[in-house]
């Protein structure tokens, strides 16, 4: 995302937008902010990191990337290892199964979509009570 996107999304864009973010990051002086504007640079939001964007592009496989949790924010990957932690299992166990839970919510939406899942509903229902 552009700094400049970000400032506007979270500090608006009215008159001062830059002041507010300046008054919140005050190791950033104004001539350092007008000077990144200016050059385009972007921000990462979750870690807020500042960037210089390049035109190369890097070819990650995705069961690497996956593997990793490259495509995590250091916040998911510190809540991710937390709930590892608190399950007693580890991280890349703690992931697949999130994984999958989410792979598993999505079939069933879709057969709930199909109609599938409303007979067997039915069906449930009736033999509880």
């Amino acid at each position: 995302m552009l700094l400049t996107d970000y400032i506007d999304s979270v500090y608006g864009t009215a008159r001062g937008n830059r002041a507010r973010f300046l008054k919140d990051n005050p190791d950033i002086l104004p001539q350092e902010l007008s000077r990144w504007l200016k050059a385009g640079l972007k921000i990462r939001p979750e870690t807020g990191e500042i960037y210089k964007p390049v035109s190369r592009r890097v070819r990650i496989p995705s069961a690497v990337a996956a593997g990793a949790g490259v495509f995590l924010s250091d916040d998911l990957r510190e809540r991710v290892a937390s709930l590892a932690t608190a399950q007693n299992v580890t991280t890349d166990a703690m992931l697949n199964a999130l994984v999958e839970r989410e792979e598993l919510c999505r079939k069933l939406s879709l057969q709930t979509d199909n109609g599938v899942l409303r007979r067997n509903r039915r069906k449930f229902r009736h033999a509880i009570f």
